[in-house]
């Protein structure tokens, strides 16, 4: 079976002039950072919730923070040969089973392996939206665009523990 070439844009690079698709593109670029810092201010819940030492703590982040650099070059690779958003997609799909899978456990190991699916899955997060931007736009456009997604990644640190 062989896959179409989606990796380069149809009718070639577009001009920045609209901001919408810089906003979705800034929002899914911060969800690896929120899911990683979220997890410290539920250190206490942990805790009492499921009868977990500070170790199990450190290792949810931990493991989360293997699978975000196990799976980016894995998201990379996806997202030349199946296309962005297929890999886009899947990849938030595999994240959200592994958020849902962490959040229900009743068990240290549940907890890990859900974390460890969710850093997986989220992975497509650090990958795509910079690929897609650079699809999108060229020049002063893209500075702009990767400006306004790495503003918003380095901001997210100092808000999540403020949701947790």
């Amino acid at each position: 079976m062989t896959f179409p070439d989606t990796a380069t844009p149809v009718s070639g690079p577009r001009p920045a002039t609209h901001g919408g698709w810089l906003a979705w593109l800034t929002a899914i670029a911060c969800l690896p950072p929120l899911g990683l810092n979220l997890m410290i201010p539920l250190d206490r819940a942990l805790a009492t919730d499921l009868a977990s030492t500070p170790a199990i703590g450190m290792a949810a982040i931990g493991l989360y923070a293997l699978g975000l650099a196990l799976g980016q070059p894995l998201a990379g690779y996806a997202s030349d040969g199946w296309g962005r958003r297929p890999t886009l997609v899947t990849g938030l799909a595999i994240g959200s089973v592994g958020g849902l899978l962490a959040s229900l456990a009743t068990d240290p190991a549940t907890l890990l392996a859900g974390r460890t699916l969710a850093g997986l899955g989220l992975s497509v997060s650090l990958v795509v939206p910079r690929a897609v931007l650079r699809d999108l736009a060229e020049g002063a456009s893209l500075q702009r665009g990767m400006s306004v997604i790495s503003t918003a990644f380095a901001v997210m640190p100092a808000v999540t523990p403020v949701v947790g």
